[in-house]
């Protein structure tokens, strides 16, 4: 069970819910005073200002996404979705939000659909006990015309456009684009899908505005794993994972520790990367990125077995409906494979570079480029790792073989 650790300095005000429980809405009230919903002018001017990025793992600006839906609006209705299906396995802190602070997310998703002035409001959600504290949560507060749905469970479950679908009565899987959701999206309807920790935020930030109180602190909350311990905080933006991860896990990173960077989407972060501020644009130049929060520090791992073990969740886990994915993940695990177990073909390196540079940007949904970033960061950084595996055997890529549970040995419970 992840720890739920605050940021010392920063004092109170946060996400992190003060207690074990989910809150009521007077505990709420205290922290969160009612203020008039503003107007999309407002809440855009408000969030731009603050530079709000998506908490879901892709770092676009919320602003944008708000804006684009207000400009559809002249054409007819149009949603919003407070996105909390949590797909990827070492992230905790949207089903932390979703069972501890629903009122919060709720609060979120209400002053963006009055921004918007949205005619359907919808809560996504594949964690149960979630659903059911978001369910009180709205029976406590008498909200109306707000729908919940428990979505099935999976890495791409939470894309944009399978949450759309999903709510579509389709599959809850990535459809072509064009049409994004923002054009076209719950009943054809234009539709801002929120993350839900995107959500949270912008309540903090507009009652702040209306109260007209000092911006709150830009802050990240981050899901943190090293081999014995699950850890959540919430850190202000531009702080080093250097010393996030010495204060929350009691960790001195060394050079050349594996860390994977943005949950599996990122694939491994750089050493340069370790002093660099948290922020998006900053590591996004540094070739990697924030992502949804979760960074995964492996002092002593074996790079190789590491990066197996994620590519094999990419096989198992896409939406095999584009080929290029499905037999992409599919050829990049097998040679990952071969190479932890030194038995190697002569074209697997290769083939691994060149498919690092050809597959992405070829699926529906960025699945692929997540696969095919794994890759390229493995040789770009563990080039000297890589290759001993052709003539020193591995011992822990060979016992990572015979381990009997398929799924990633990375997926962390939520607290």
């Amino acid at each position: 069970m992840p720890d739920v650790l605050p940021w010392s300095p920063l004092g109170a005000g946060l996400l992190l819910a003060p207690g074990p429980e989910a809150e009521t809405l007077p505990d709420f009230r205290q922290e969160y005073p009612e203020v008039a919903p503003p107007d999309s002018a407002a809440l855009v001017d408000v969030l731009r200002r603050a530079d709000l990025r998506g908490r879901g793992g892709a770092g676009f600006p919320a602003w944008r996404k708000i804006e684009a839906v207000v400009s559809r609006r002249p054409d007819g209705p149009v949603a919003v979705v407070a996105n909390g299906e949590e797909g990827e396995p070492a992230s905790c802190k949207d089903r932390y939000l979703l069972r501890h602070r629903p009122h919060l997310v709720l609060e979120g998703l209400e002053i963006v659909r009055r921004a918007l002035v949205a005619d359907a409001a919808y809560v996504y959600v594949s964690d149960e006990l979630g659903r059911d504290r978001v369910l009180a949560a709205i029976a406590e507060r008498g909200l109306l015309g707000i729908e919940v749905f428990l979505a099935p469970r999976g890495y791409v479950s939470g894309e944009e456009s399978a949450v759309v679908r999903a709510l579509d009565g389709g599959p809850a899987l990535p459809t072509q684009k064009p049409p994004r959701p923002f054009e076209s999206g719950v009943g054809q309807r234009p539709t801002a899908v929120m993350n839900v920790e995107t959500l949270a935020r912008a309540c903090r930030l507009w009652t702040a505005a209306a109260l007209d109180q000092d911006p709150p602190v830009d802050l990240l909350m981050l899901t943190l794993l090293d081999p014995d311990q699950v850890v959540l905080t919430e850190v202000p933006a531009g702080t080093t994972l250097r010393e996030v991860a010495r204060q929350a896990l009691g960790l001195d990173v060394s050079p050349g520790t594996p860390v994977l960077s943005g949950g599996f989407f990122s694939g491994f972060l750089p050493d340069v990367a370790l002093d660099a501020p948290l922020d998006f644009d900053g590591f996004r130049r540094l070739g990697t990125g924030v992502g949804c929060g979760s960074f995964i520090f492996l002092p002593g791992a074996c790079p190789v077995d590491v990066a197996t073990d994620v590519m094999a969740f990419f096989d198992r886990e896409n939406a095999h409906q584009c080929g290029s994915c499905f037999k992409g993940t599919a050829a990049m695990h097998q040679a990952l494979e071969r190479i932890g177990l030194g038995t190697q073909q002569d074209t697997d390196v290769a083939n691994l570079e060149r498919w690092t540079r050809t597959l992405p940007g070829r699926g529906s949904c960025a699945t692929l480029d997540g696969a095919a970033c794994l890759a390229r960061t493995l040789l770009t950084q563990f080039a000297g790792v890589v290759e001993r595996h052709a003539t020193v055997p591995c011992a822990q890529c060979a016992a990572a073989a015979e381990r009997a549970d398929p799924d990633t040995r990375f997926r962390v419970p939520a607290p």
